[in-house]
């Protein structure tokens, strides 16, 4: 199995099944709804929205990266009609105390991990 790029233009490199219409990021061959290999390029993001987070302040690295710590763990939402969760790491700037569920995400593209910044107000 071919390991996709995580990004594509600064969107999410997501796959789309031509049989049954599941879309599943991070793209694969195959889709694990059908077990179709018709598989096409779906781009999404790169805008979205907070659906839930959780904040690690545990210190374990992540691949060969250290996150700033405390960090957050969100579920991004995309805002073009698919409901698919995309588990990623929250940049910001504000303390998490101020981090609103709903609220506006914008991807950062990172060669190793998914990551969001929050939209501002």
């Amino acid at each position: 199995m071919k390991r996709e790029p995580l990004f594509i233009d600064g969107k999410l490199n997501a796959g789309k099944c031509n049989d049954c219409g599941v879309v599943r990021f991070p793209r694969r061959d195959y889709c694990n709804y059908c077990q179709s290999t018709n598989i096409s390029e779906y781009l999404l993001g790169p805008q979205g929205k907070l659906e839930t987070f959780t904040i690690s302040y545990m210190k374990p690295m992540i691949g060969r990266m250290k996150p700033p710590y405390p960090y957050g763990v969100a579920i991004f939402l995309t805002d073009d009609g698919q409901k698919i969760h995309v588990i990623g790491l929250i940049d910001s700037q504000e303390p998490f105390e101020d981090v609103k569920i709903d609220k506006g995400l914008i991807l950062i593209e990172d060669k190793l991990l998914i990551k969001f910044k929050m939209e501002a107000d």
